[in-house]
């Protein structure tokens, strides 16, 4: 290799060096959490970006809003589910197609302007991470999902061959033998101790019989077909396929819960309602799940 070439390559190594190093100082990381840097820039942005929603917002929080919501990412990544391009590609697709106020999201680009990367980086990837490791991490693993139901499972077994077995503690992490109603007009019930009929709520106990009075005329009808349909499930795919007093051969999951299920009849005072108690399985804590998974994140601040 002649001088002057060796010289030419010599130049344009310490030229890269430079930039390198200006590109740093200008810009340099402020945080590594997990596989994941942040940037001074990154927090800029994600602080302009919060301006759009909350103009009234005067802290500087994009720091934090970052780290929590790359340390959701992590976690993500650490249960084999992580954010690829991919991902990416359908979450901005999502956002793009199914915005409940475009105008905003507009904004929310405009503070991004051409830097489409920072945009996905740092407004798209955190806010799927944190609800991608409820939805689809949490709720779907079938890892979780076996933990969950191991106990549930053991005291099926038991009660299948002895159902009055049911009404016994169960052991691991039954929290309660609870009795219901289900029929196509009023919908799934849960019943107290003195056997009077407690309204449902929709977010544990199954959907309500009446609409809560609140809601928009037109969400009823929408409403009462969930309901028609959760009572068509219980009573012909679950119920009435056994005898009265039998135990349901499999785990019924409802509500995040696992319920063991014994079939007690139909009821004499009112047409084409059935009877069932339950022994009362909850799945993993999320909480406690959670806090757990945090913790194997490993975060600096620099």
């Amino acid at each position: 290799m002649n001088k002057p070439l060796k010289m030419l390559i010599g130049l344009c190594a310490v030229a890269f060096a430079s930039v390198a190093v200006y590109s740093y100082l200008s810009n340099p990381v402020v945080a590594i959490v997990g596989d994941y840097k942040i940037t001074q820039r990154d927090v800029k942005y994600k602080n302009l970006a919060s301006l759009v929603n909350n103009p009234q917002e005067m802290r500087n929080l994009g720091l934090e809003q970052l780290i929590r919501g790359y340390t959701y990412a992590q976690i993500l990544k650490n249960n084999e589910a992580a954010i690829t391009n991919e991902v990416l590609d359908k979450e901005v697709e999502r956002i793009n197609t199914h915005s409940s106020d475009p105008e905003m999201l507009a904004k929310i680009k405009n503070v991004f302007g051409f830097d489409t990367k920072r945009f996905r980086r740092v407004f798209v990837l955190p806010s799927y991470a944190e609800r991608a490791v409820y939805s689809e991490l949490f709720l779907k693993s079938p890892k979780l999902r076996e933990e969950a139901s191991k106990s549930a499972e053991n005291f099926l077994q038991v009660v299948r061959n002895s159902p009055q077995k049911i009404n016994q503690s169960a052991p691991g992490k039954s929290e309660k033998l609870l009795s219901y109603q289900v029929s196509y007009k009023d919908g799934l019930r849960e019943m107290n101790d003195s056997k009077k009929i407690e309204k449902a709520n929709p977010g544990r106990r199954g959907i309500a019989a009446r609409p809560l009075p609140h809601l928009a005329p037109k969400l009823r009808p929408k409403l009462d077909e969930q309901r028609a349909n959760e009572a068509k499930h219980w009573i012909q795919d679950i119920l009435t396929t056994i005898k009265p007093g039998e135990i349901y051969p499999k785990l019924v999951e409802h509500n995040q819960q696992w319920l063991v299920v014994q079939y007690l009849g139909a009821t004499q005072d009112k047409e084409n309602t059935y009877q069932f108690k339950a022994a009362v399985f909850s799945r993993t804590d999320y909480s406690s799940w959670l806090d757990a998974e945090i913790k194997k994140v490993t975060i600096q601040r620099l």
